[in-house]
């Protein structure tokens, strides 16, 4: 019987230390954003308003958006959108517009207010619609409504 020495061990760097390259995935391409998105900013949300359409002005919208809080942005306020308008020029207010839409800001907090109306809309209308199907009941034939709970004692014996 022979004995056999076990082979000397190798001399391995760290494990963090070594690279795997071949397992990286490359990075996948995605097609650009039709309109470019500002940096986020404390307290101000960003949207996209028409100012045109084919063409045609479109005075009503803009005016509707300015009453509800919406403020043309300035290009001069966004560096990181500046790059994308070079070429073509500047408006004459230089307000930040693309293709018959300007860049509009407005406060997080109007935009609070504007969820907490249109959601209490929604209630009422939902409300509404419910009393008026219910209204239709017949105690011969009574409806199901959904929406309505009731509470029942658990485990309540005979």
């Amino acid at each position: 019987m022979e004995i056999t020495k076990a082979p000397a061990p190798q001399n391995r760097g760290q494990r963090a230390q070594e690279t795997r390259e071949v397992a990286a995935r490359p990075a996948a391409w995605r097609p650009a954003n039709a309109l470019p998105e500002p940096n986020p900013r404390d307290g101000l949300h960003h949207r996209w308003i028409r100012k045109s359409m084919m063409g045609q002005d479109d005075p009503r919208n803009m005016s509707t958006a300015r009453r509800e809080g919406w403020v043309p942005c300035i290009l001069q306020d966004y560096p990181e959108i500046a790059d994308d308008f070079a070429p073509f020029g500047t408006t004459p207010n230089d307000i930040i517009e693309m293709g018959g839409l300007v860049l509009c800001k407005t406060t997080v907090e109007n935009i609070q207010a504007r969820k907490e109306y249109y959601s209490e809309h929604t209630r009422k209308e939902t409300e509404a619609v419910n009393n008026q199907y219910m209204r239709e009941q017949d105690r011969r034939m009574p409806m199901f409504n959904e929406s309505s709970s009731k509470a029942s004692k658990f485990g309540s014996g005979f």
